[in-house]
């Protein structure tokens, strides 16, 4: 689970997600601000009338959001806070922000909902793969020759993964490692970014917005149409952008985890950056993409990776149990065939 970037993205994965914008000319306006965080890219898109030094003051105010996420989450930056955890004794308390806390509780709680196919654990094994931190650095043969070469040294790792092998106290904001495990919180952060830059709007009186980083995405209100926003799921494919499907949605957050854009190809065998904690080797299902609609992109994030994790049919019904809005796209010989959940089925315009 490492930050993303094109054909080198998290794990999460990269979401294949995209909002639908119709340019208008009458009022309210739109104002869009995009830039790079987290290892990808942000899009806010804030629908009413502004002064030039409000829009100025927002966007800063977005910029210094996402970049105190990312100080304290990335896995790139060697003195992020999660980085200074992973290179700390065992064994030793680990004083945290009130804000990595809180997405380490929820992934704690995504962990346990999906019987450990959602793990946070899993940062060297995920490197060991070729989609660690160093990835931007290497083409994808020298990826596949170099994870594909670690292979002994990935089945050393089990005493190294699982939610067991670390204590958080959240209300004491600490955690304490039992073993020399790595956190890797990609699959989760963008989307709690998602949500602070909402939040953040939110509190500046503003109610008709759309957000989103490196896919994970959160609306509220009304687009500059005057109707509910238009979210398109895309078609799971390399090449090229199509809408699978299209959402209306005044007020959700939405993730998908799929395996088409960060992944190498070694011998025809295909190797997704999503990878299973049991076999601790990427998933080799045929479940192309999963699209989770909830309240918090925090939370839809994390359980659109569980999903895909648990493959097509563990996870459709475990999507069904749990209620999620979920959404499934199975990849074929021939094609794709889909299936979602009751709640995802009164989205679908």
């Amino acid at each position: 689970m490492t930050l993303l970037k094109k054909r080198v993205l998290t794990t999460l994965f990269f979401l294949c997600v995209t909002y639908l914008l119709i340019g208008c000319d009458a009022e309210p306006k739109s104002y869009h601000f995009s830039g790079s965080t987290m290892g990808t890219t942000y899009n806010v898109t804030l629908v009413g009338s502004f002064e030039k030094k409000d829009l100025q003051e927002l966007r800063t105010g977005i910029d210094n959001t996402l970049q105190s996420i990312n100080n304290k989450m990335s896995t790139y930056d060697p003195n992020s806070e999660v980085s200074l955890f992973n290179a700390a004794p065992v064994d030793q308390w680990f004083m945290l922000s009130k804000e990595t806390t809180e997405v380490i509780a929820l992934a704690q709680e995504v962990n346990s909902a999906t019987a450990g196919a959602f793990d946070i654990t899993l940062g060297k094994v995920v490197a060991q793969w070729g989609f660690g931190p160093n990835v931007t650095t290497l083409s994808d043969e020298a990826r596949s020759t170099e994870s594909l070469s670690t292979e002994s040294s990935i089945s050393e790792s089990p005493q190294r993964i699982g939610h067991h092998l670390f204590i958080l106290e959240p209300d004491r904001n600490r955690i304490k490692k039992l073993a020399a495990i790595s956190l890797d919180l990609s699959a989760i952060a963008k989307g709690y970014g998602v949500d602070q830059v909402a939040e953040y709007l939110l509190a500046q009186s503003l109610s008709d917005f759309i957000v989103e980083v490196g896919g994970e995405l959160r609306t509220s209100g009304k687009s500059h149409r005057g109707d509910a926003w238009r979210i398109a799921v895309e078609r799971p494919v390399a090449q090229g952008r199509v809408p699978q499907r299209v959402m209306r949605l005044p007020q959700h957050a939405v993730a998908t985890s799929g395996d088409y854009r960060n992944f190498y190809e070694k011998d025809g065998v295909r190797y997704s950056h999503t990878i299973d904690p049991v076999t601790m080797e990427p998933v080799t299902h045929k479940l192309a993409s999963v699209t989770v609609v909830g309240e918090s992109s925090a939370r839809t994030d994390a359980f659109a990776t569980g999903l895909t994790v648990l493959g097509p049919e563990r996870g459709y019904q475990l999507a069904e149990k749990l209620g999620l809005s979920a959404y499934f796209i199975i990849r074929h010989q021939d094609g794709f065939t889909e299936k979602y959940t009751e709640p995802f089925r009164r989205l679908i315009e």
